[in-house]
């Protein structure tokens, strides 16, 4: 599942609205809640989209700079970024 905040809550852009689409054309499921700090560690991968740069891993958030989460690599991550690839 693909965790997103609701859109009235972020800046939708031309490349999230490519992966959002790729999901739904793809039956990954899509969750519009915001991504909760405290659950991190049952994320399986976190990233961001980018005009420039497509879908990209986060390797570190830093919360408070006392908390981190690293994020890895997951077949899902992989597969959202391959199909994106084959999309553009």
């Amino acid at each position: 599942t693909v965790i997103t905040a609701p859109a009235h809550l972020v800046l939708e852009g031309t490349v999230q609205r490519v992966v959002l689409r790729l999901c739904e054309r793809n039956e990954i499921a899509i969750n519009r809640i915001c991504p909760s700090w405290n659950d991190r560690d049952r994320w399986q991968a976190c990233f961001l989209t980018s005009t420039s740069r497509g879908v990209l891993k986060v390797d570190e958030l830093v919360f408070n700079n006392t908390e981190n989460y690293y994020s890895r690599t997951s077949p899902l991550l992989s597969r959202l970024q391959r199909l994106f690839l084959e999309d553009m």
